[in-house]
């Protein structure tokens, strides 16, 4: 099981970096850097919602409520509608972006959501939610088999 939480531990710093990119674009008066904010946007998205935030629903998350489905699911369901919320932040702010008119206040307000709301859900992931999954029994069999599961999943097409 470690091995998988320090895959999306690394995960979580290469999203992180983004993030705190993303958040240097709140500080500006305007947003005159459209290409490098949109190549921002789509890296997150294609990193956080089709790769990320698929590895933790469809192997960890899952993995966690098999083990305990009476203690987990309710903690699981709240933390997979974050990720569905941040999923969603991201689209808004690709669309943002992608209409003619200055959304500049839009755009701003919805990538300060962004930012604040990744950076509270990974801190709770890693403080949290990571270290409950390191404390439930594993064999080397099921990790190693969670562990190529992991790996394998693609971004989505």
């Amino acid at each position: 099981m470690k091995d998988i939480i320090e895959i999306l531990c690394n995960e979580h710093r290469i999203i992180d970096e983004k993030i705190k990119q993303l958040d240097e674009f709140t500080n500006l008066k305007e947003i005159d850097l459209y290409q490098p904010l949109q190549e921002i946007l789509q890296f997150l998205k294609n990193e956080i919602t089709e790769k990320h935030h698929r590895r933790e629903n469809e192997v960890l998350y899952t993995w966690m409520v098999e083990q305990n489905k009476n203690a987990d699911t309710e903690l699981i369901n709240r933390i997979i509608s974050e990720h569905n919320y941040i999923d969603k932040l991201i689209q808004e702010c690709l669309n943002i972006m992608n209409k003619p008119q200055d959304n500049y206040i839009a755009l701003k307000m919805k990538i300060l959501d962004l930012t604040t709301s990744y950076k509270a859900h990974m801190e709770k992931e890693e403080k949290f939610i990571f270290q409950i999954a390191n404390a439930l029994k594993c064999s080397n069999r099921k990790s190693k088999e969670l562990l190529n599961k992991l790996i394998k999943i693609p971004r989505k097409a």
